[in-house]
C-alpha cells in the first residue's frame, strides 16, 4: 500500500542545523564529482533553448520537451559536447506514471539513505555512484523503452546519470531527466513508500551500499 511520506519532526537547535549544513555540503561534493567525471562545460546561455527531440511525439508516445535553464541563470549543462538529457515536467509525467505506460521506466538515481526514507512507488534503483561501473549494465535489461531519472536535488544527480547512460549508447530518444525531482512529486501530493534497508531488500550496489 502506498502512503505519503510524514513530515519529520524538525530538530531545533544548532546542532540540527549543522547536520543540514553537512548533509547539503556532501550532497553538493557529490554532484560535482560526477559532473567532472563525465567531463563537464558549464556554458552560460543568455535565453531558455527549445530542445525538440528526434523520434520524440506520438509516434513513440514520448512528448517533445523543452530543456529549459537552471535556476541559476539558463545555464546548458555540456558534457564532452553533449546536453545531458531533456527534461520532462512533472505534469508530463505523472499521467504516465499513473496509468503504469509500460514505456517508461523511473529510475531513482539517489544513494541508499535518500531511498531508505522514501521513494516513489514502482520505479527501479540504480544509484549514481554506481551508473559508470555496473549501473548501466544492470540497465540494458530495459534498452527500448524511456527511462526517467529521478532525484532529490531536484534534478542535477539525474542530469549527471543521463550523461553516464549517453556514453553507454542511450540517445535523447530513450532518456528524460524529471525536473522537479521528488521533491515536486510530494509537494505535489503524490504517494511515495519508504525504502527502508534497500541494501538488503534491492540491490547490493558496490558503491552506494559501501562494499566498493
Amino acid at each position: 500500500m502506498t502512503k505519503h511520506r510524514p513530515h519529520a519532526p524538525r530538530q531545533p537547535g544548532r546542532r540540527a542545523g549543522q547536520a543540514r549544513a553537512e548533509h547539503e555540503r556532501r550532497r553538493r561534493q557529490k554532484v560535482r564529482g560526477a559532473w567532472i567525471a563525465a567531463a563537464v562545460v558549464v556554458v552560460a546561455a543568455a535565453v531558455t533553448v527549445p530542445l525538440v527531440v528526434a523520434g520524440s511525439g506520438p509516434g513513440r508516445g514520448v512528448p517533445a520537451v523543452q530543456a529549459v535553464g537552471s535556476p541559476q541563470g539558463n545555464q546548458l549543462h555540456q558534457f564532452s559536447g553533449s546536453q545531458h538529457a531533456p527534461f520532462i515536467e512533472l505534469s508530463q509525467y505523472y499521467p504516465i506514471w499513473e496509468h503504469k505506460n509500460p514505456n517508461y521506466v523511473l529510475v531513482d538515481v539517489r544513494e541508499a539513505a535518500e531511498r531508505a526514507l522514501a521513494h516513489i512507488p514502482n520505479d527501479v534503483w540504480v544509484p549514481l555512484a554506481d551508473m559508470a561501473s555496473t549501473g548501466w549494465q544492470y540497465l540494458n535489461r530495459y534498452r527500448g523503452k524511456t527511462l526517467v531519472l529521478y532525484c532529490d536535488c531536484p534534478w542535477e544527480e539525474a542530469a549527471a546519470a543521463s550523461v553516464v547512460l549517453k556514453q553507454h549508447g542511450w540517445t535523447n530518444t530513450d532518456l528524460r531527466v524529471l525536473h522537479q525531482g521528488i521533491p515536486g512529486w510530494e509537494q505535489a501530493g503524490y504517494p511515495v513508500v519508504p525504502g527502508g534497508n534497500v541494501c538488503v531488500t534491492e540491490h547490493d550496489w558496490p558503491q552506494a551500499c559501501g562494499g566498493g
